[in-house]
């Protein structure tokens, strides 16, 4: 076990609404609309969805290894409203594509070797696709980031070849799930936050129509090493 203390860790928000880097406000657990606005009666009645960035900074002198983020329960007003996640870097943007750092060796097997370590620009379960060549159309789904590749889920289906410039497709396209425990739903892989460094997540709210009214909602998500 790495010798961690929890208290040297903060949670922020990213640099704008639709994402991208880690921005300077720090969130505050159990403040009412800290993670998603007020939900209109309309929306209520129509139903909508909802979309939260959130980053996890070690504050510790070392890195903390293993770690595995899943949700403690349900939503308290489900089955009205779900929660979903999925891991993220410090590049995504809710609606846009953006590239990430140096280049790729594209191939058809989805195995990718970058000039650059991504793990934390990109997260298992985001969307990745070759920019140069290719549009979001041909985006995969990321099931591993490791310091000299970003491994696919499956074959790429996009223009192959080597110095291609990678780009995180919009964070709506990402694989959302709801892991419930370390082990309940094996998805994605333990990452490693490095001393003063930050990973991200993406949260998806999803208000059912005809949901009740309701005065406010809560969710847990928590952080362990395996």
């Amino acid at each position: 076990m790495s010798e961690i203390d929890p208290a040297l860790f903060e949670f922020y928000r990213a640099v704008a609404t639709d994402g991208g880097g880690i921005g300077t406000s720090l969130m505050v657990s159990s403040t009412l609309n800290n993670e998603f606005d007020r939900i209109s009666s309309n929306e209520l009645l129509n139903g909508t969805t909802r979309y939260s960035k959130q980053f996890i900074k070690n504050l510790n002198a070392s890195d903390w290894n293993g770690v595995v983020i899943y949700f403690e329960a349900l939503t308290t007003r489900n089955p009205y409203t779900e929660i979903s996640m999925c891991p993220s870097g410090s590049k995504s943007k809710l609606y846009d594509s953006v590239t990430l750092s140096g280049h790729a060796t594209v191939t058809a097997s989805g195995y990718f070797e970058t000039s650059s370590d991504l793990r934390l620009e990109l997260g298992a379960g985001e969307m990745v696709f070759n920019y140069t060549d290719d549009t979001v159309a041909f985006a995969g789904q990321v099931s591993e980031v490791t310091e000299t590749h970003v491994i696919l889920k499956y074959p790429y289906g996009g223009t192959l070849g080597a110095g291609k410039v990678l780009a995180v497709a919009p964070a709506t396209m990402s694989m959302y799930v709801y892991p419930k425990s370390q082990t309940g739903i094996v998805v994605y892989p333990p990452v490693t936050i490095p001393a003063g460094a930050a990973i991200a997540v993406w949260k998806k709210y999803r208000v059912i129509p005809g949901c009740p009214q309701y005065a406010n909602d809560w969710f847990t998500l928590k952080i362990e090493e395996v």
